[in-house]
């Protein structure tokens, strides 16, 4: 074999060496890219479930924080509720204790006959002084006695002119009158004679006079 031989020889097995080289490291190549590409869709799916699984939180945080905020308003109705009967109860105790506090000023701390009359409707309410010095029974302090119901007209206006005189005035005044011992029996013929003190009151557009008796005068 010439040298010629020779070296095209040599040339020919490079270029045969050189040729699968390159097929080699071409494979190589494309299986890398596809290992890559692979990797790439991989995370992709990752974030893709990733964003997935949070907007499914969020919806779920959301409905949760609806669902709170009703029951928020539905304990606010309800304190609103219980607030309107507490003040409601406060309200009405109130007037039940003021008007045993009334009754009892009337009944305990006041010792001598002691009233209040409603002009309007004609009608006093007594204290227990007031019923045993001049006969008169009653349950309690708030029942309403009509003192001169059996009375003639004229008698029954004589008796109250003081009380009107009171109202008009707009001031206490004392007065002494004489008034019958019974006094709701326009045919007793046993009178007393008392020092009395009056004081008016409006109270909703309505004449009341409180009095009491303050001693008594003898003649």
């Amino acid at each position: 074999m010439s040298t010629i031989e020779i070296i095209l020889a040599i040339v020919a097995t490079i270029g045969a060496g050189s040729s699968g080289l390159f097929a080699w490291l071409s494979k190589k190549s494309q299986s890398e890219n596809r290992l890559v590409s692979a990797s790439e869709s991989a995370k992709q799916e990752q974030q893709v479930q990733f964003y997935a699984q949070v907007l499914a939180e969020c919806k779920d945080l959301r409905n949760g924080n609806q669902e709170l905020q009703k029951q928020v308003l539905t304990l606010q109705s309800e304190v609103h509720k219980l607030r309107d009967q507490l003040e409601f109860y406060e309200q009405n105790h109130l007037a039940n204790e003021s008007r045993e506090m009334l009754e009892s000023i009337f009944n305990d701390f006041i010792q001598l006959p002691a009233w209040i009359h409603d002009l309007s409707a004609n009608k006093w309410y007594l204290n227990d002084a007031y019923c045993k010095m001049f006969s008169i029974k009653r349950k309690t302090f708030w029942t309403p006695i009509n003192i001169f119901g059996r009375y003639d007209a004229a008698d029954a206006v004589k008796y109250s002119s003081n009380d009107m005189q009171v109202v008009e005035a707009g001031t206490t005044i004392e007065f002494t009158e004489r008034v019958r011992i019974r006094i709701m029996e326009p045919r007793c013929d046993e009178f007393i004679t008392g020092k009395f003190q009056k004081t008016p009151l409006i109270i909703n557009s309505r004449p009341y006079v409180a009095g009491k008796m303050l001693e008594q005068v003898h003649e």
